[in-house]
């Protein structure tokens, strides 16, 4: 469990289609941010998801399209959530990418 004004880690280096890791921020959270670097020619989207048990995860709809070597950022807001992480779909081109999230009280 960590503290909501600490990010956290949820894709570290991810080369392809991943799930991050979860991120458990304690209690109910109403907002999620993502700030994600890419690296290379790595694209595709990533995803703010958001789950109450911590594995049966929903898609917040909130996305960002990652296009080579940028940084990228999205909020999630108006849910009630304890864990979130951040998910990469329809990845093409070579690279990594690495995704920070963090609570907003």
């Amino acid at each position: 469990m960590a503290d909501h004004s600490s990010p956290q880690i949820s894709l570290r280096a991810a080369t392809g289609n991943a799930n991050g890791a979860t991120s458990d921020f304690g209690g109910v959270q109403r907002a999620c941010s993502m700030v994600a670097v890419g690296t290379g020619t790595l694209a595709g989207t990533l995803t703010i998801q958001a789950s109450l048990d911590g594995s049966a995860w929903v898609s917040t709809g909130v996305t960002a399209a990652l296009t080579a070597a940028a940084t990228v950022s999205a909020t999630a807001s108006n849910f009630a959530f304890r864990y979130w992480r951040v998910v990469l779909s329809g990845a093409s081109g070579t690279g990594t990418v690495t995704a920070r999230i963090t609570t907003i009280p």
